[in-house]
């Protein structure tokens, strides 16, 4: 039992309390490497179990693995060398997490015991308890909740920043390849290998360290599953720089990412965990680095969505999609609506109408390389829907995005369009302006004017778009022709003003307000008594700082808009007042 081993870092044993060095480089070798234990808690002495109002700190629990659920097996503490082993501590422990077994050591003496039902009925055991035979094969546990997953990714995230020295915007780009690797060997396991014929065993997972493994080994290994993972799915790489096509993170880096994320599964973590962490890290890194354009508060994405209520049969895009939001939220709320309709009987296969959903009905454009490839990567945390996701000017046609034009031509055009398009610069290419009424016979043009002629014509007659506008489109004289081309082409259903704070967090002060139209079918006359839902949201959940505030306006508003809750007449306004 004299093994002298890390587990994790380099840290130097003088820096260490004696009982820290026990558990770190003697017991937790031995349980890992001589018995077996596949799932150790990495939060050494820091494993939270609570006794009514106060909480107690285990120094480590093992874990066997059951349905990728974890179960506590062997609570462990341990003492600094030549102390007495006092073991009632343990024993409590044990039973609040109801483990069978625990263990005091000080490395040189060890006491093993089978957990009693009461105090002081805990009995004294020979031998160590073994790894039950039956579960030799589940090695690998589902995240339990958003805050472990965001703690193990972020402190995977820290690392790579740490020892690489890379631009917070690089390490996201590598942690993500990372995963994206983890992610195909959990398949390959899953589906018994049908990507590569070598590998033969059921259990055989290669994002994982061998008790010999060196850190060559291991990085040759995940890089070539990264390779697997590329040649599988083509598409999420296709427009990507190189840089985004490798893995460029050292030997020892990579060795220590394997050792925090291999004994956990991906694939068995609720989408709901894997999305929202990933839309965290996200969040995280490009606002604040001048890419906060690309990213729209969830608040904001969530009430838009909310609004236009997506279905299933909806054909859906984004063309300024930026990391997804918009599509991605709209899927969530699609495949609510499919596993409702499963409960009522509505339908039978739950699973494939997701998944036709998600690759027949999602599209987004984004011009920005990274970005996309960033949405793609998102849609895949959240149940994938990556196919329908280009790099693109989303003011052109091109042959490159025919699958996107052909649904105009093919159905009429989209049903809901949502986008958050680019402000404040002007278009001035020739070519892109003579295609649009309000661009062409002009130097230049507004993009986010563009944009909103872009998408009335892309939708379909009665589709439904929800637009982020700055308001100087709504308010300036100048711009009065363009609400007489809204007036023409759509009936405007709602306008809600943004606070100035909105877009400040991720780098922007520009005024907004989120603007709802519906394109107006030429063979129906529109009806006089149209009117408009004018509303002001002071408050959207945070302030400036990006801190919550407690508070969101656009909840009452939401139940406004879908009438179920009679506004006053001061909310609304005849469209000519806008």
């Amino acid at each position: 039992m004299g093994i002298q081993r890390r587990l994790f870092g380099e840290e130097e044993s003088e820096k260490k309390k004696p009982e820290e060095i026990v558990l770190e480089d003697v017991v937790i070798p031995f349980l890992r490497d001589d018995l077996g234990y596949k799932f150790i808690d990495p939060r050494l002495q820091r494993i939270p179990i609570r006794f009514g109002r106060e909480t107690k700190y285990a120094d480590t629990v093992v874990y066997i693995i059951k349905n990728a659920k974890r179960i506590p097996h062997i609570v462990v503490e341990t003492k600094a060398p030549d102390q007495p082993l006092d073991w009632e501590q343990a024993e409590s422990y044990a039973q609040r997490l109801k483990a069978p077994y625990f263990l005091v050591t000080d490395g040189k003496k060890w006491q093993w015991f089978e957990t009693g039902e009461r105090a002081c009925e805990s009995k004294l055991i020979q031998n160590a308890p073994q790894p039950p035979k039956y579960l030799e094969k589940e090695i690998l546990v589902a995240f339990e909740d958003l805050n472990e997953l965001q703690r193990v990714v972020g402190r995977c995230h820290d690392i790579i920043r740490n020892e690489e020295g890379f631009d917070p915007t690089i390490a996201f780009d590598e942690m993500t390849k990372l995963l994206f690797s983890k992610m195909q060997d959990e398949r390959e396991v899953e589906q018994t290998f049908r990507d590569d014929d070598s590998r033969t065993k059921k259990d055989d997972y290669e994002f994982q360290i061998g008790k010999d493994d060196l850190p060559e080994d291991v990085s040759l290994r995940i890089k070539n599953l990264f390779e697997r993972a590329k040649n599988k799915y083509p598409e999420i790489f296709e427009g990507t720089t190189e840089d985004i096509k490798s893995i460029k993170l050292r030997f020892q880096t990579i060795f220590h990412i394997v050792q925090i994320l291999q004994n956990y599964t991906l694939q068995e973590t609720s989408i709901d965990i894997k999305g929202s962490t990933y839309e965290t890290f996200i969040k995280g890194t490009f606002t604040g680095k001048g890419l906060g354009q690309f990213f729209t508060p969830r608040e904001i994405v969530e009430f838009m969505v909310d609004v236009v209520e997506p279905k299933r049969s909806h054909f859906i895009l984004d063309p300024a999609c930026g990391s997804g939001g918009f599509l991605i939220t709209a899927m969530d709320r699609v495949y609510d609506e499919i596993d409702w309709l499963y409960t009522q009987r509505g339908l039978d296969n739950p699973r494939q109408e997701k998944l036709k959903f998600a690759t027949r009905n999602l599209f987004g454009i984004d011009l920005n390389e990274r970005m996309t490839w960033v949405a793609k990567m998102n849609m895949v945390m959240h149940g994938d829907g990556h196919g329908g996701i280009f790099t693109h000017n989303g003011l052109k046609d091109t042959e490159r995005i025919l699958s996107i034009l052909g649904i105009p031509k093919n159905r009429g055009g989209f049903d809901i369009i949502l986008t958050n398009p680019p402000f404040g610069s002007k278009v001035t290419d020739q070519d892109i302006l003579v295609n649009y009424t309000l661009g062409s016979n002009r130097k230049s043009q507004l993009t986010e004017v563009l944009f909103l002629e872009r998408c009335i014509k892309l939708l379909k007659p009665k589709g439904r778009l929800g637009i982020v506008m700055p308001d100087g489109i709504l308010t300036n004289v100048s711009l009065k022709y363009v609400r007489g081309f809204l007036r023409e082409h759509a009936s405007i259903e709602a306008v809600v003003s943004l606070p100035l704070t909105t877009f400040v967090p991720y780098g922007s002060g520009v005024k907004a307000s989120l603007l709802f139209l519906e394109k107006k079918d030429p063979l129906i006359k529109e009806k006089r008594d149209h009117r408009i839902l004018m509303a002001v949201a002071g408050d959207i959940g945070y302030d400036a700082t990006g801190k919550s505030t407690g508070k969101n306006d656009l909840k009452p508003i939401l139940k406004k808009l879908r009438g179920e809750k009679k506004s006053d007449g001061n909310s609304k306004s005849d469209a000519a007042n806008i």
